[in-house]
């Protein structure tokens, strides 16, 4: 989707789906700052404290992921995607990176 159409839906307000490499978290979280957007982040330490963080910028979270939590994550992130923007990562972050 070209940066044109994605500006537009933002504006718009109308819901999209983000998905992005996980070695691009950083850049994605400043980016899509304060829009209310809903990402998956994982259930571990890590991920308490990585949604702590995104917390600060405006996100929601849907926790879980491929081994632990995927399911009840991708249901909440169905139910978000109908109201507002969400985001994942097509790649993990055990890789191989930016496969998808």
């Amino acid at each position: 989707m070209g940066a044109d159409r994605l500006a537009a839906l933002d504006q718009a307000g109308t819901p999209f789906i983000l998905a992005t490499w996980h070695g691009r978290i950083l850049p994605s979280v400043w980016f899509w700052r304060a829009r209310g957007m809903v990402v998956v982040i994982s259930e571990n330490f890590d991920g308490e404290w990585i949604a702590r963080i995104v917390a600060r910028f405006g996100y929601g979270t849907a926790r879980g992921s491929s081994s632990r939590g995927g399911a009840r994550a991708l249901r909440h992130l169905v139910r978000a995607a109908r109201q507002r923007p969400t985001a994942f990562t097509v790649d993990g972050p055990r890789g191989p990176a930016r496969a998808v």
